[in-house]
Parts: structure tokens; C-alpha cells; sequence
């Protein structure tokens, strides 16, 4: 099954990957056969690539069809596999393994190195080249070596916002000090006209709310998916409604086939 399972991953998705599956765990203890497939992703853009055919059910149906032409090893008169994704736990294991990322590549360190400094930089990539997680290193460096920074994070899905701050919590331990994290990272996600957002914990779970009052100007403003945004007049204007001359740097991320 192993060796069907790798051969239809080929065929769908993992054309370059030579053993896709690392390992395949069978389990059945609530009565529902299932197995856990362990996969060897080679870049962040095949990861992300694979999180979006597996949420559309792409993926499961792919890989049916393709292990309907495969040979398995159960003999003659075996019924051709059937793939079903169990989206949740796909949903959990994959938010779990970007929360655990901290390299980075020798280029986005080349990269994040050339941020350092300027009013205004854009950074320009392909879709899933991981430019979200480079502003994620930038924010954490202002946040680490200016002690009265805040900083406002922009973007037009809430679940990524989400994301971000969770990321930046899963680097402090202490709650006190993840407390004093998020009072300094501010959010701006759709409808932008709700206006800018904050969040605090309650029971292990994110919350938005407002902003603390008479918080300083911001340090540094992170847009992503500028490309999208910065084209409506009314969204630039909102966004840069919360730039003050002289003190906030920019940090644009756009994707290159669009920007």
C-alpha cells in the first residue's frame, strides 16, 4: 500500500519528490480503519500547495483516482482504496508544524537582512515562497530589541492575523509575557472599516478585542498581500491612516505574478 500510496502521490503532487511517504501508521481503535500518512515535503511551496488541494478535497480525489491504476500487494480480487482526508486533523498537524518553524532559509536571512533599516520595502515572491513567515522574524526583531515598539499587522483573512499572533505567542513561555506581546501587536484584517484589532488569551484561545488606549505610533506596519490591497484607494488609505512620518517603516509583501 505504501508503495501505491507514493506512486499515486507522484503522479498528483510530489512529481520531484522521489519517496514522498516516509512512513504509514495503521490504526482502528474506534472501529473506523484509518491510516496516518507521514509525507516528505520538500519546499514551503508543495506545503502550501498540498493545505489547499487537501481543504478543496482535490487532493483526496487525485490520489483515488491515481491508486486505482496502481497494483497492490493484498493480491487478486482486493477493492481499489478509497482516500478520505480527515480535514480537521489535516487542519491541526499542519497549523501545529508551521507554529514550530523558526529557520530561516539562507536567502530569507539575505532578505530580512535587507529590510533592516529602510522607510519602505517590498518584498516580492511567488505564492508559498514563505514571505509571511520572514515579516513573522521582522516583527519578532522589532518586538525583541525596541522594548516600546508596536506594531500593526494587515491583512485581508482573519485566520492568517490569527496565525501570526499565534505564532509570535508560541515563542514566550511566560503568560505574563505573552500578555505583554499582544498588547504591542495590533491587527487590521476584513471589513478594515471594523478598524484595527487586538487580542488577548482566554482559556488557551485568541480573542480579538480593542487595542489598549494611547498606545504608541506604530514602529512598523506589515502588509501582506499588498498587492490586493494597495490597488483600492479606500483600503490604502485606512491602512496608512495609521502611519506617523518619521516613526513607521513599512514592510510590503506582494506576490510577484500579481504585484
Amino acid at each position: 500500500t505504501a508503495e501505491a500510496l507514493s506512486a499515486a502521490l507522484r503522479a498528483s503532487l510530489f512529481a520531484n519528490v522521489d519517496r514522498p511517504v516516509a512512513a504509514v501508521y495503521a490504526d482502528d481503535d474506534d472501529g473506523q480503519p484509518a491510516l496516518y500518512v507521514r509525507l516528505n515535503v520538500s519546499d514551503v511551496a508543495s506545503l502550501h500547495e498540498l493545505r489547499d488541494r487537501v481543504l478543496a478535497s482535490e487532493f483526496e480525489a487525485a490520489v483515488t483516482d491515481a491508486l486505482r491504476t496502481q497494483p497492490l500487494k493484498a493480491g487478486r480480487g482486493a477493492k481499489p482504496l478509497t482516500m478520505r482526508v480527515d480535514a480537521t486533523q489535516f487542519a491541526e498537524r499542519y497549523e501545529a508544524s508551521l507554529l514550530s518553524l523558526e529557520q530561516l532559509t539562507p536567502h530569507q536571512r539575505d532578505v530580512l537582512e535587507r529590510t533592516r533599516g529602510k522607510h519602505t520595502v517590498e518584498v516580492r515572491a511567488a505564492a508559498g515562497t514563505g514571505k509571511t513567515f520572514l515579516a513573522m522574524h521582522r516583527m519578532r526583531e522589532v518586538l525583541e530589541h525596541e522594548p516600546s515598539a508596536t506594531i500593526l499587522f494587515v491583512a485581508r483573512n482573519p485566520p492568517l492575523c490569527y496565525f501570526v499572533a499565534s505564532w509570535l505567542c508560541a515563542r514566550e513561555k511566560a503568560q505574563r509575557k505573552r500578555a505583554l506581546l499582544l498588547a504591542r501587536v495590533h491587527f487590521l484584517f476584513a471589513p478594515l472599516e471594523e478598524g484595527v484589532r487586538a487580542f488577548t488569551i482566554r482559556e488557551h484561545e485568541l480573542h480579538p478585542t480593542s487595542p489598549p488606549a494611547g498606545h504608541a505610533p506604530y514602529s512598523l506596519l506589515v502588509v501582506d498581500e499588498a498587492h490586493h490591497l494597495y490597488p483600492d484607494p479606500a483600503a490604502r488609505a485606512t491602512i496608512e491612516s495609521h502611519m506617523t512620518e518619521g516613526v513607521t517603516s513599512r514592510l510590503l509583501l506582494s506576490d510577484i505574478s500579481q504585484s
